[in-house]
């Protein structure tokens, strides 16, 4: 079962927890669904070298993986302080096709670095929803927001495209924050409404990048 949010905490339902910062869906299978959660420090406030150091303390250090450029979230520095970056790659785990992404925060005046690692077979990531879970898991929105008609398009994309979602997402909702609107359900359904999906999942020319 995918993992969810409600109210404000994560649940994971029949999966296992390793620790406080770890949590798996099937300990025998080596491609199992897993989710991650580390601060690093130490690394110069580095972003690169803490996802790296991350994905090797998580079991990815074999793994090769096509990346994403890391994406540093706008609006981050400029209205909530810090600094916010968004990777995500497809690789081959335990046998199969896998995507990986990747949420790393790093706050005002601090040089450690949290890094969020959410890892699924392809078949399994487009099942939850694909990005709409990774925003859904960090508090952002709920799936139910999103236009129901846009849900498969969203879930299938590539992971270039699922990137620029998260970060287009995030971005309006932070600036309803600023502007001091504590947004319903409803308001939050009618705002991702007025997304231009057909514009922001065209075609996907993003590069990406073997590691």
């Amino acid at each position: 079962m995918r993992p969810y949010q409600e109210g404000d905490r994560n649940h994971y339902p029949d999966w296992v927890r390793l620790d406080e910062g770890h949590v798996i869906a099937n300990t025998d299978d080596p491609a199992s669904p897993k989710i991650s959660f580390d601060v690093l420090s130490g690394l110069g406030g580095k972003p690169e070298q803490a996802l790296s150091r991350s994905l090797e303390m998580n079991g990815y250090g074999n793994t090769r993986t096509s990346w994403t450029p890391l994406e540093q979230v706008e609006i981050v520095p400029q209205r909530v302080g810090g600094d916010m970056y968004l990777r995500a790659g497809t690789a081959r785990i335990g046998g199969r096709e896998s995507t990986v992404f990747a949420v790393l925060n790093q706050f005002s005046g601090q040089t450690d670095i949290q890094i969020w690692l959410y890892s699924a077979p392809d078949d399994v990531y487009r099942d939850w929803g694909g990005v709409m879970s990774m925003l859904e898991l960090n508090g952002i929105l709920n799936q139910a927001a999103i236009p129901q008609g846009e849900h498969a398009r969203i879930a299938s994309a590539g992971v270039a495209k699922q990137v620029e979602f998260y970060e287009q997402a995030y971005t309006l909702r932070i600036q309803s924050i600023i502007n001091g609107i504590m947004m319903t359900q409803a308001q939050t359904t009618l705002m991702m409404g007025e997304l231009n999906y057909d514009l922001l999942f065209g075609e996907d020319f993003t590069g990406m990048i073997a590691d």
